[in-house]
């Protein structure tokens, strides 16, 4: 379980750097063929890194395989599944998740854990509500989150909506915030193992998850009555094209 305020960590950073270290080592051959896939497939770096807000928002930086074209100066922060600026094995890698696999040296290096709270950018975090932000900062950010795998289908939904960056700023991200801080708060003690299993399992799904779908759907409509009102006040983002309830 992600380490509480105030709770012993020694054991866990081992135990979590131990798994880790077994990981990249088991990985080593699909993470080499990545990196030079990578390299040789556009321009830039083979690890993009950032910086991120780890435990009592204390920053570092997150390595992951670069999977953004390199050169056109364009940094929105959200990128779709139909970003232009997505590589061709970026697009491969992504609805795998394969570009997260170098956060296991974050692991190794304490930066991060396999189970807690997504690691966010900096400026995501200003929308949140900054008793929710302290909370979910209390917390050492992981590989994966229960969020993760009830949103897995974001970057599709994403593609289809208006004004992706401020959605997800505004609306689904401090939604998975509080999911988690939720979800965390009240941890039992094989809740990492069920949330690394769900996970695996919901990669291993189709990418256009229907239950995935409906929750973003419900979430942006109930976020978008509460800010809009009547569906004819409504902004031009939520009249997109929606995935069907089939």
């Amino acid at each position: 379980m992600p380490a509480q305020p105030g709770t012993p960590r020694r054991f866990e950073r081992s135990l979590n750097a131990a798994a880790a270290l077994a990981a990249a080592v088991a990985l080593s051959p699909l993470m080499l063929a990545i990196a030079l896939a990578v390299r040789f497939d556009s321009r830039g770096p083979i690890i993009y890194s950032e910086p991120r807000l780890g435990r009592n928002g204390r920053p570092f930086t997150i390595y992951k395989f670069r999977t953004l074209g390199d050169g056109d100066g364009h940094r929105d922060p959200v990128a779709p599944i139909d970003d232009p600026r997505i590589t061709r094995v970026g697009a491969w890698l992504r609805p795998r998740h394969l570009d997260e696999l170098p956060q296991l040296f974050n692991i190794l290096r304490g930066d991060m854990q396999f189970v807690g709270p997504r690691a966010a950018k900096p400026e995501f975090w200003r929308e949140v509500d900054p008793a929710l932000r302290r909370r979910a900062l209390a917390f050492v950010p992981g590989l994966t989150s229960p969020a993760t795998v009830r949103f897995i289908c974001e970057d599709a939904v994403l593609a289809e909506l208006d004004g992706a960056t401020s959605i997800y700023r505004d609306i689904i991200f401090p939604a998975k915030v509080a999911w988690d801080v939720r979800h965390f708060e009240q941890a039992g003690r094989w809740s990492d193992l069920k949330v690394l299993a769900a996970t695996l399992a919901a990669v291993a799904r189709r990418r256009d998850d229907t239950r995935c779908r409906r929750r973003l759907e419900h979430l942006l409509a109930t976020a978008s009555a509460d800010r809009h009102g009547p569906t004819e006040t409504r902004p031009k983002w939520f009249h997109a094209r929606s995935p069907t309830n089939e």
